[in-house]
């Protein structure tokens, strides 16, 4: 779709008293209907919480990995919300095409990925590298591999993640 950057915030910012969730997918997202993007956003609230995940860390990593397309297909036949390859979709024992299932399998997987890191302060760093350049390379390098695309990758996550938690303060 051309989309090449992302605007960080509505030029009016966000609305107190609203969930921040809702209203990033929302404004990342206004062409899907309104049911499509609410039943997203409850779906990266419901599945964060029930991994213990940090809703806005799901909620970053998704709008990289897809833009909150749910009908997203990469080049590598990645699918939906959380680029789902169909392997390790099965193995999560989730459909990669159906929206809840797609979540709750990327949830799944990065709560299993923080379990892992957890003891480390850049964990989630490792978190995000593992999530783009596979597990076995991370665990086996100990840190984030020094690939353009993976290095960007955990830098614009983690910027953002950083920039939603600021916002969600700003709303309290």
């Amino acid at each position: 779709e051309g989309r090449s950057a992302i605007p960080w915030r509505p030029a009016g910012g966000f609305e107190s008293g609203l969930s921040l969730l809702q209203q990033w997918v929302d404004f990342q997202r206004p062409e899907l209907s309104a049911a499509t993007r609410q039943k997203i956003a409850s779906a990266i609230e419901r599945e964060a919480r029930s991994n213990g995940v940090d809703p806005l860390f799901l909620t970053a990593l998704i709008q990289v990995e897809s833009g909150f397309d749910p009908e997203a297909v990469s080049v590598s036949g990645a699918r939906g919300l959380g680029q789902l390859m169909p392997t390790t979709a099965q193995g999560l024992g989730v459909d990669p095409r159906d929206i809840d299932g797609n979540v709750q399998g990327c949830a799944r997987m990065v709560a299993g990925l923080l379990r892992r890191y957890e003891h480390r302060s850049d964990g989630k760093a490792l978190v995000l590298a593992s999530y783009n350049a596979g597990p076995n390379l991370v665990a086996r390098i100990q840190g984030v591999p020094n690939y353009e695309q993976t290095v960007n990758y955990v830098f614009f996550i983690g910027s953002l993640y950083q920039d939603l938690k600021k916002q969600e303060q700003l709303l309290r």
